[in-house]
């Protein structure tokens, strides 16, 4: 004998279940964007910070902003290609010393924007910037040294000793 009202609630149950498979199927991750630098909580010296972002969707990627303060101060479009994942790099000019916050967001062709990813950070008007110039430093005896540079070694360079005139060499061993 049979049920119609039975098979009828199984179809129903079955193309329910089914629905919710497909929809999970469909569901797209989140776009990510975050910083590399400046790291948060960085106190920088007064002048153009190099701020290091990326972004990534399987999608692909349409646009990377930077953010100062709330504020838009740069975009770069993802290109004809719509990469997966994007590195940029942004050249930002402090307004002025003191505490900033820079964050960046991306858009994917998929889900739309990413949440902000921001770094609170401070620039210090009284700090020094790094150089990668030489500086000469003075030795005990009051005589020029060897130059250095971060990041770089220098050696002596190599100096005569001995008599002025050669001599007879041996062979070592013998």
């Amino acid at each position: 004998m049979r049920r119609p009202g039975v098979a009828l609630a199984a179809t129903l149950v079955i193309a329910v279940g089914m629905t919710g498979l497909v929809a999970a199927a469909g569901a797209q991750p989140p776009t990510m964007a975050w910083l590399d630098a400046p790291l948060p909580g960085s106190v920088l010296p007064d002048g153009p910070v190099k701020v290091v972002a990326h972004a990534a969707h399987p999608s692909g990627i349409v646009r990377v902003e930077l953010l100062a303060d709330g504020a838009l101060v740069e975009a770069r479009d993802g290109g004809d290609t719509l990469p997966a994942f994007l590195a940029v790099t942004f050249d930002w000019a402090p307004p002025a010393p003191g505490p900033h916050t820079l964050a960046v967001r991306a858009m994917s062709a998929a889900t739309g924007w990413s949440d902000a990813a921001g770094a609170g950070i401070t620039i210090d008007a009284d700090l020094v910037a790094p150089t990668d110039r030489p500086t000469e430093t003075v030795t005990p005896d009051g005589s020029p040294g060897p130059s250095s540079s971060p990041g770089r070694s220098t050696s002596p360079s190599p100096t005569a000793s001995g008599p002025s005139t050669p001599g007879p060499t041996t062979a070592p061993g013998g």
